[in-house]
């Protein structure tokens, strides 16, 4: 029988002296983060580079939303992961 667990260190949470934090920074996979960063803003190097003109406002917005999505892809199946009872 398999159940959704929702949030799998709520449990961990409870015992004295636990920190979230460190796990939840485990979890974003951070490595991840900046390496996508790191290429989102090559990418617009180049764009600029060929002539393209660089305009902050949509190199911000794409790059908060890339690493949004990063992140959401890196946390969802960890909150949503099937558990055995």
């Amino acid at each position: 029988m398999y159940r959704i667990h929702f949030c799998p260190f709520i449990s961990d949470y409870k015992a004295k002296g636990f920190n979230p934090k460190p796990k939840m920074v485990k979890l974003s996979r951070p490595l991840h983060l900046l390496l996508s960063a790191l290429t989102y803003s090559f990418g617009a190097g180049i764009a600029d580079y060929l002539g393209i003109p660089f305009l902050a406002a949509p190199f911000w917005l794409g790059l908060v939303a890339l690493l949004l999505a990063q992140l959401t892809m890196s946390l969802l199946p960890e909150i949503f992961r099937l558990q055995r009872q």
